[in-house]
């Protein structure tokens, strides 16, 4: 395991991704977001609407703190990154497994 530090407001993983690490908190706080639009998305309709980056709404789906761990799930099953995941703190520190 190796230590990994993020500032306020960065992102240490986002939606869709591929997934091949696995984080612990050790230090800090981070929330979990998902694209409100990536849902709705999914009609062929919907999905030749393109929308920059700033259109597309996040929703907060957790919120982290220490001792707390993700991405295990994109690991196990193999899958891109369910949600992203963005520091709230003036920093945080994650240990770090890699695949």
């Amino acid at each position: 395991m190796k230590t990994e530090q993020f500032n306020k407001d960065e992102y240490i993983v986002r939606e869709g991704e591929s997934g091949d690490k696995f984080y612990f908190i050790e230090e800090g706080t981070c929330i979990a977001t998902k694209n409100a639009v990536a849902e709705e998305q999914s009609s062929p309709l919907k999905r030749a609407k393109k929308l920059a980056d700033e259109e597309i709404e996040q929703t907060i789906v957790y919120e982290y703190k220490e001792n707390d761990y993700f991405g295990e799930l994109a690991l196990l099953h193999e899958t891109p990154r369910a949600a992203s995941i963005r520091v709230t703190s003036e920093y945080c520190l994650v240990g770090v497994i890699d695949r």
